[in-house]
């Protein structure tokens, strides 16, 4: 009787030990999912190509540009809502690239002018991000635009 019982106990810890390791896994999943969408967002936006804006056969005007960084600080809003707990290092480079877009979003806000300067103040910041979420996460690194 007490043999069937400590087996009992032993499948049910083991049971619970492979649920909490399936729910991680399945979390960090996500989260890699959600940081390559992320990435490739960013990547396939024209407006943040080095020869984007100001290039002389551009078509891309401040109002696009606005668009596409706006999709993209979107688009780090539901990355961050998609990390696990204690997941410091993607947090802190999506809290800067949402910055970033909010920083070029008011200044553009004021003054549309200036969106191409602007642009070239954020797509090193967007391309830095990109580089730290891919580092050491099995995430393929996409140059923005």
């Amino acid at each position: 009787m007490m043999f069937f019982l400590a087996g009992g106990l032993a499948g049910a810890v083991f049971g619970a030990l492979a649920a909490g390791l399936m729910v991680h896994w399945l979390q960090r999943a996500r989260e890699k999912r959600a940081l390559q969408a992320l990435i490739t967002q960013v990547h396939l936006k024209r407006a943040l190509a080095e020869n984007g804006p100001g290039a002389a056969d551009s078509t891309i005007d401040a109002a696009r540009c606005r668009s596409a960084v706006a999709d993209i600080r979107q688009q780090v809003r539901e990355t961050l809502s998609e990390l696990r707990p204690g997941s410091v290092s993607p947090a802190a480079a999506l809290l800067e690239m949402h910055r970033a877009c909010d920083a070029y979003l008011r200044e553009t806000d004021r003054n549309g002018r200036n969106y191409e300067a602007k642009l070239r103040v954020l797509r090193p910041v967007l391309n830095e991000g990109a580089r730290r979420l891919s580092g050491a996460r099995h995430i393929e690194y996409l140059a923005p635009g």
